[in-house]
């Protein structure tokens, strides 16, 4: 029997009606977000994604729209990087 290899994903698919979310790192290892709503369709790639460690795995933010006069929205996800055993 071949051993069973633990591997981490690389891409997570969220999706409730008509919102879709991707993340996921490209080929290069950075990391990319898409956000659809039905309406609006925004892609963020690399420094427009924050991260951050937590207690419950890497915490994956970003701000969909907003200014600093009427407050921001974002997406907020949370990545808890673990794995999964590959046949």
């Amino acid at each position: 029997m071949a051993e069973r290899v633990a591997t981490r994903p690389n891409t997570y698919h969220l999706q409730n009606g008509r919102l879709h979310v991707t993340y996921g790192s490209s080929l290069d290892g950075k990391p990319y977000l898409r956000y659809e709503d039905g309406v609006h369709t925004l892609e963020f790639k690399d420094k427009d994604i924050r991260t951050q460690a937590s207690e419950f795995g890497r915490l994956v933010t970003v701000n969909t729209m907003g200014s600093v006069d009427t407050g921001y929205t974002g997406v907020y996800l949370c990545d808890p990087g673990n794995s999964v055993a590959a046949d």
